[in-house]
């Protein structure tokens, strides 16, 4: 090979080199995360050409040069070419982005971010982050090289709502746990993020995913253009509802813990966190066990158990709960939950001025989750139809914009106990 050759064959090399690390002079490079849960895998399109192909809930894809002029971006469900998303990106020339695919079914949102930060000073990092949850409502971020609760710390960085970043936090270098809880609830954690190292003079996003349930939340850090780190939760929550018609205490242990849900018939209590995995619930009234449970439990679900009956009748069930928003606007979501110790074979019917919203939900289950206008109603009332007189009846009902419910219908005929629930 004479000198000529290969100075050729050196400037190609060279050439093929600057195309992969960023597309060269005239180019950006630009990387897609899926952040919705209700598309599944995505494919993402420059100018009708596919670019991303199969990103999963939770996956970033890798960098692809995008050469710097206008294009039209579209997102597909993984394998249609029917836009569930399009816009139009222009990235500067030598840049990186990351663009974030987030957003519930029929909500779905692909925002730009930048990957080109000047970076932080010596023994300094920047952090910030990005509320893709729909589910979760506003949170606070806490973040501690030596704490191993939030009990004694103060937020980063408060009131991160669906769809904000915010803006850079600088932290000293070092390894950092965080946690995010409910805005101005240290007692209501959404996750627990275990440490992180955050180099010196680098910057790092965490972005927050939705879960099944709705209420907890996912998370996927990453360093500035570097590779990303997913952290799922490793919890999920669960709540009791006490039905029993004397007025017994129920009280429920597990194998892992003892007491982790109390509460006196007929009552529903709050929600508290539970590790994942196979778990077997252990109820007792009085001191005497009537119920055993055993499930795997999913992380990010919200559960219900329900403990209802009479004496040698008495017992539990296990339900999922949906907490998740609705999607239509000028909505609310309702479902009937019966634990109505003498429901009859044809069950019983929730009705909102006079239309039925729920029927036939037989004793120990739930009705699926139906979607109603938000608003005031006169009427809402639980029908069987052994019982001329209604079971729960109020005259007087607001259910608001975005939020779910649940009517718990307990207690006897003798003495029926129906409870409408707030869930978010």
């Amino acid at each position: 090979m004479n000198v000529k050759q290969f100075l050729t064959l050196l400037i190609a090399l060279l050439a093929l080199a600057l195309a992969g690390c960023g597309g060269g002079d005239d180019g950006a490079q630009v990387r897609v995360l899926n952040a919705s849960l209700d598309y599944g895998p995505v494919d993402v399109y420059f100018d009708d050409q596919l670019k991303h192909s199969n990103v999963a809930y939770g996956a970033v894809s890798g960098y692809l040069d995008f050469k710097a002029e206008s294009k039209t971006l579209k997102v597909t469900r993984h394998g249609s070419t029917a836009a569930i998303y399009e816009t139009t990106a222009a990235p500067s020339k030598g840049t990186k982005h990351i663009y974030v695919v987030y957003g519930p079914d029929g909500g779905l949102r692909m925002n730009q971010y930048s990957e080109n930060e000047s970076e932080p000073g010596a023994d300094k990092s920047k952090l910030r982050v990005l509320n893709a949850s729909s589910d979760s409502g506003s949170l606070d971020l806490f973040a501690s090289t030596s704490a191993t609760n939030v009990r004694d710390l103060l937020a980063r960085t408060s009131g991160i709502g669906f769809g904000s970043v915010t803006n850079w936090v600088e932290l000293d270098k070092g390894s950092y746990r965080s946690w995010f809880t409910a805005s101005g609830d240290k007692e209501d954690l959404r996750i627990a993020i275990p440490p992180i190292a955050l180099s010196e003079k680098r910057n790092y996003t965490i972005v927050l995913l939705p879960t099944t349930g709705g209420t907890l939340v996912n998370a996927i850090t990453f360093q500035q253009a570097e590779v990303a780190t997913r952290h799922d939760n490793e919890n999920a929550r669960i709540r009791l509802v006490a039905g029993r018609t004397s007025g017994e205490r129920i009280v429920v242990n597990t194998a892992q813990a003892e007491r982790i849900l109390s509460n006196a018939s007929p009552s529903i209590s709050s929600y508290v966190l539970i590790p994942r995995g196979a778990t077997t619930f252990s109820l007792t009234s009085n001191g005497v066990s009537f119920a055993q449970i055993s499930a795997n439990i999913e992380a990010g679900t919200d559960n219900t158990l329900l403990a209802f009956g009479e004496n040698a009748n008495a017992r539990a069930t296990l339900l999922a709960d949906n907490n998740r928003a609705p999607t239509q606007s000028n909505r609310a979501k309702v479902r009937l939950v019966n634990g109505y110790a003498d429901s009859g074979a044809g069950g019983i019917t929730l009705n909102a001025d006079y239309s039925p919203v729920a029927s036939g939900v037989t004793l120990g289950s739930a009705s699926l989750y139906n979607s109603i206008t938000s608003g005031e109603y006169s009427r809402v009332d639980v029908t069987e139809a052994a019982n001329l007189a209604p079971l729960y009846l109020s005259e007087d009902t607001t259910f608001v914009t975005g939020a779910v419910y649940s009517l718990f219908q307990l207690g006897n005929r003798a003495a029926p106990v129906g409870i409408l629930r707030k869930d978010r």
